[in-house]
């Protein structure tokens, strides 16, 4: 049981969490609520992209009264709370790659999608978050590799434990302490300075800085910048782009990063 009092539905299977998310806010459903699936038929990540979502697989969806005083950062906040979640949970340290996605040693554990919806006259915030756990999915249609929990950890809880200290330590942190990391918090976890990313024109540039809005900030090898604002579908990570094998972060045990519990 969760220590805070927040209300969830759970199934075995769902064509999409976010899907299922809408029909319960037009059905006039409060939130804050979550809802939690055993498995996906249909479940996406940005720009309408699939995520595949058998057994063994954490898909969640939190559904929050949207604020007007939410950051600009908002997933830039919660893919931190993610991050420092898993590493408390694994003890090892995973790598955020801007703006949304979770990975371990070049290899993507988890995604993040947040959204915002309007019902009613009243706005929400819808957040998604699919995480390999006891299975890593095969899916050759990605351009990365994947990994899953129980590769950072042998031994992990059972599966339900593991929804339920993710939904505790999200609610607390994104809700109710409504946590903001610092940069220099942030950047334990953030893709280090110089990863190279390249356009579809096969244009290298390399991560520089983020904006104070959380945008990215990339140069060429001419010091000329570019600011990415969101997922571009015309830029990737090439350093895990053509799934060679490249490790991209170290494992470390928790011995720099604060306690924000």
């Amino acid at each position: 049981m969760c220590a805070f009092a927040v209300k969830r539905f759970k199934f075995d299977s769902l064509p999409s969490t976010t899907t299922k998310a809408y029909e319960l806010l037009e059905r006039g459903e409060k939130p804050p609520f979550y809802i939690t699936a055993k498995s996906q038929e249909n479940g996406r990540g940005t720009y309408e992209k699939s995520w595949k979502s058998p057994l063994g697989g954490i898909y969640l969806q939190a559904v929050y009264p949207f604020l007007e005083n939410y950051s600009a950062k908002i997933t830039q906040n919660i893919s931190f709370i993610l991050a420092h979640w898993i590493l408390s949970l694994t003890g090892e340290k995973i790598t955020i790659k801007w703006p949304n996605d979770i990975f371990w040693n070049g290899k993507k554990l988890a995604g993040i999608l947040c959204e915002k919806h309007s019902f009613n006259q009243k706005f929400f915030l819808s957040i998604g978050i699919g995480i390999n756990a006891e299975v890593t999915p095969s899916d050759p249609s990605i351009p990365y590799h994947l990994t899953s929990l129980s590769d950072l950890k042998k031994s992990l809880p059972p599966l339900e434990e593991i929804v339920n200290s993710l939904i505790e330590n999200f609610h607390k942190k994104f809700f109710i302490t409504k946590i903001e990391p610092s940069s220099e918090d942030f950047n334990l976890f953030f893709m280090p300075k110089g990863t190279p990313w390249k356009s579809n024109q096969n244009e290298c540039f390399f991560y520089k800085n983020l904006t104070a809005e959380g945008f990215l900030i990339l140069e060429d090898q001419n010091k000329n910048e570019i600011i990415l604002k969101s997922a571009q579908n015309n830029f990737s990570w090439s350093l895990i782009d053509t799934k060679e094998e490249m490790e991209i972060s170290t494992p470390i045990k928790d011995k720099e990063t604060r306690d924000l519990q």
